[in-house]
């Protein structure tokens, strides 16, 4: 593989050799999904290959985009009778590059799949193909199941709803539904080889609404990072809504308080949600977007950690309820309830005094410490699960390691997940993909970020290549990866799919 290093940046790409045999491969693929579906012209193929992390950018030799489950298994027929390595993707938003094609060869993007195939609202499923994204479905609910929402992830709102499940990670209610990967009931998959299958209930009765009390197969498809096979659709659960719903928010004074108060209200079972955002870093990150020299948090933004719940009701007597745990907590840990609208005008006012900075109002929502935008566009994180007990020393801990880069400041979230059973914590950094000292810096931050979170028994979701050698070489059990590496050679025995993921 040729690696060309880019003079303005630095990041490297990773050219593959040509194919053996790549104009019959092209020829069998087009015969498969038609001419218009397949391409291979390098300028189409460098832009597969373009992310906003700060890792190395990876080119596939040829592009296909199949319509259906059938089509999917005929490439990965071809793809075995030629030895070829193959990826796929829905959008190519995966923070953590794991769409990357690592070793060349055929990208399969998914995203004409995109058919809502059913929605039942008595079994509370909806049945969807894997280019479908979080935006398709929603709006499919708001306009024609207005009785029903989704437990939506913090990522674009046209990330693709099936991939995004299976990588894992948390979503805006998982403190009471939990990770993203308890949210899919069955599924219709293409093993390596071809063969299609069905898993969770549908794969013993012609349901598609749970998967309890059967081999629970699902689990060779969820965080596999597409090294098992292709999932073509899945049932995802739908929430009914509540008759009311409440967002609360508390203003904390200090790191003790804000990892201690999150425990302590999602162990109450009380609410749907519970995150942290640390809004002095936000600004900073926002500021920095908009090419205003920094050097660290300004004076003029005001330390800010906040708590933000959100609760579920359906009667003014369990709203007052609520309300009263949540005062009373408030109350023992000296954090200040703030009004949402006060919150939210304070956020703003502070943010729109950044010039260039259009924050609450950039599509996508929050603004550029999210969207990437601003110069250079750079957006990159890593985020563990695991012992919420040791939020506050994850939280002082990344602040340290990122304090020794002068170029890049972290805005730092928690999600409690599961009533508080595990955290999710994670770093986000906004940076110059133009400014190579600034991309080595993140680089440098994330490898110690990796092994902060592994050695507090955080396991790193959505893991980059860098992040899952860390995991094998220095913390993973030998029996563990024996038994991975076996399942992948049964299911994969030309070794096809997503080469160069999970192994070294």
């Amino acid at each position: 593989m040729k690696i060309v290093q880019v003079a303005t940046t630095g990041k490297k790409v990773h050219i593959p050799e040509k194919l053996t045999k790549q104009e019959q491969i092209y020829e069998e693929l087009a015969s498969i999904v038609g001419n218009k579906y397949v391409e291979d012209d390098i300028g189409v193929l460098y832009v597969y290959s373009k992310d906003m992390t700060e890792l190395g950018q990876y080119l596939p030799n040829l592009i296909v985009m199949p319509k259906t489950t059938e089509e999917v298994s005929e490439i990965l027929k071809l793809a075995n009778k030629y030895k070829v390595p193959v990826q796929c993707q829905v959008k190519g938003l995966n923070m953590g590059g794991v769409h990357a094609p690592l070793a060349g060869g055929i990208m399969i993007d998914l995203r004409r799949m995109n058919r809502i195939l059913e929605i039942d609202e008595e079994a509370e499923y909806a049945l969807v193909e894997a280019g479908v994204t979080w935006a398709d479905l929603r709006r499919e609910l708001q306009e024609k199941h207005p009785n029903f929402r989704l437990s939506y992830p913090f990522a674009p709102a046209q990330t693709g709803v099936v991939s995004n499940a299976l990588l894992g990670g948390h979503l805006r209610f998982s403190t009471k539904y939990g990770p993203p990967s308890d949210q899919i009931l069955s599924a219709e998959v293409v093993v390596p080889t071809g063969e299609i299958a069905y898993v969770g209930s549908r794969g013993l009765v012609k349901a598609w609404d749970h998967r309890q009390d059967l081999p629970d197969l699902l689990g060779l498809f969820i965080a596999w990072h597409g090294t098992t096979g292709i999932v073509t659709k899945a049932a995802i659960r739908i929430i009914p809504k509540p008759k009311y719903e409440e967002k609360i928010v508390f203003g904390t004074k200090n790191v003790e308080t804000t990892c201690e108060l999150p425990r302590r209200l999602a162990r109450t079972h009380s609410f749907d949600a519970v995150s942290v955002i640390d809004w002095r870093y936000l600004m900073v990150a926002m500021k920095k977007c908009s090419d205003i020299p920094i050097t660290g948090p300004p004076d003029d933004i005001p330390e800010g950690i906040h708590t933000v719940i959100y609760s579920s009701f359906e009667s003014e007597e369990e709203l007052a309820s609520k309300r009263k745990i949540a005062k009373s907590l408030a109350e023992k840990y000296d954090a200040q309830i703030m009004p949402p609208e006060v919150f939210d005008v304070e956020f703003r006012r502070q943010a729109d005094a950044i010039d260039g900075c259009p924050v609450l109002g950039a599509p996508g929502g929050v603004g550029m410490c999210f969207s990437g935008a601003g110069k250079g566009a750079g957006l990159s994180w890593i985020g563990g699960l695991g012992p919420d007990k040791y939020i506050k020393n994850l939280w002082v801990k990344t602040r340290e390691i990122f304090a020794k880069y002068q170029k890049i400041f972290p805005q730092l979230v928690v999600h409690e997940m599961c009533w508080g059973h595990i955290g999710c914590f994670r770093e986000i950094v906004s940076f110059d993909v133009c400014d190579p000292e600034q991309v080595e810096q993140v680089r440098k931050a994330h490898e110690e970020e990796v092994r902060l979170l592994l050695d507090h028994g955080y396991v790193i979701y959505k893991p980059p290549k860098f992040a899952t050698d860390i995991i094998i070489n220095e913390y993973m059990d030998k029996g563990f990866y024996q038994l991975m590496k076996k399942i992948r050679e049964t299911l994969d025995p030309n070794h096809i799919m997503a080469p160069g993921r999970w192994e070294l």
